[in-house]
């Protein structure tokens, strides 16, 4: 049996679309733990309706702690041997269930999704059909940065995260599913993965439209830096550092931080690698360009694994700094216009 988790907060809205998705399944063998998260809308109607119509459907209301602690206390509900998360502004193919209990057949199952926004365009992000893949295949061959890190686009086993006490930080509103994510494959060696688009992702709403503070920022790529170095593959160890590099540059370049003091981060983590094993693993992987963004990216990673007291480093850490200030000077000015 598929447990599904729904942390829920102030979520009337969206509510009732995502609930109706999951009653419409083929598959009728799971069960839907509902989270309220101390809402203080309608949603707490509306989850009592659900659960009176359909005997499968289980609400507990709890104060306001956060999407980690919801997803926290729906564990301690769950009843089926699979384990699957769903955001209350999204919702399901009625195929979900049914392609998920067929292909979870190892350790963890990750799935296509579309990715709604607000404009009412839509983008597919897709993983290829592969069964018994490593980590490392899955990063170095996904087709969009962020997706490995989300929990609604996988399919967990209860047993795993039991075995290994694994729980989401609480203390943080932001890629706490990317730091559960990573203890979990941290303690499994294979993975399935399946193209069909089972999830549907509502850009732009919710905790998606919200930017991570700067105390998250702190704990976020600490976690990642401590994890990654707790994988016993070397080289999914170096993805994942210059993953925290390439966030924080996202701190600079999407949430306005000092350039000075994201480079200053970021080269303290670094300083306690190695760099060159770094630099190897870039030039092995080239031309996997989701490991890094943008060119922009690209100059910070090589700022940041250079010779710091080199004057062609303190040059181009000035260049680029100058050009972030420039991009966000001008889009400040643009929109004030």
């Amino acid at each position: 049996m598929l447990s599904i988790i729904i942390p829920i907060y102030n979520s009337e809205n969206y509510l009732k679309r995502c609930l109706d998705s999951i009653i419409s399944q083929t598959n009728k063998d799971f069960e839907v733990i509902l989270i309220d998260d101390g809402s203080r809308d309608n949603s707490a109607n509306i989850c009592e309706q659900y659960c009176v119509n359909n005997s499968n459907f289980k609400y507990y209301f709890q104060k306001n702690a956060g999407p980690g602690a919801a997803r926290n206390t729906g564990l301690k509900y769950t009843n089926g041997e699979f384990i699957s998360f769903i955001d209350p502004d999204d919702f399901v193919s009625p195929s979900y269930v049914e392609k998920i209990l067929i292909n979870m057949n190892s350790d963890i199952l990750f799935f296509s999704s579309i990715h709604k926004k607000t404009n009412g365009n839509e983008e597919t992000h897709t993983f290829n059909n592969n069964t018994n893949i490593t980590f490392l295949q899955l990063l170095l061959e996904q087709n969009q940065y962020w997706d490995y890190g989300y929990t609604w686009n996988k399919c967990f086993r209860k047993d795993i995260i039991t075995l290994n006490n694994l729980l989401f930080n609480e203390n943080i509103n932001h890629s706490e599913d990317e730091l559960f994510t990573l203890e979990y494959v941290k303690n499994i060696s294979l993975m399935n993965t399946i193209n069909d688009p089972i999830y549907f992702y509502q850009v732009g709403i919710g905790i998606s439209k919200k930017l991570a503070s700067l105390n998250e920022f702190n704990i976020i790529n600490n976690c990642i830096h401590n994890i990654s170095n707790e994988f016993k593959d070397a080289e999914t160890s170096c993805y994942l550092n210059l993953r925290v590099i390439n966030y924080w540059f996202n701190a600079c370049q999407y949430n306005g931080y000092s350039f000075f003091y994201v480079y200053n981060q970021a080269k303290k983590l670094t300083d306690t690698l190695d760099k060159e094993e770094l630099k190897r693993f870039l030039s092995n992987h080239y031309y996997d360009r989701h490991i890094t963004l943008s060119k922009r990216t690209e100059r910070f990673e090589k700022i940041v694994l250079s010779n710091p007291s080199s004057a062609k480093t303190k040059l181009r850490l000035l260049w680029l700094c100058f050009y972030e200030w420039q991009k966000i000077t001008i889009k400040k000015i643009r929109h004030k216009i």
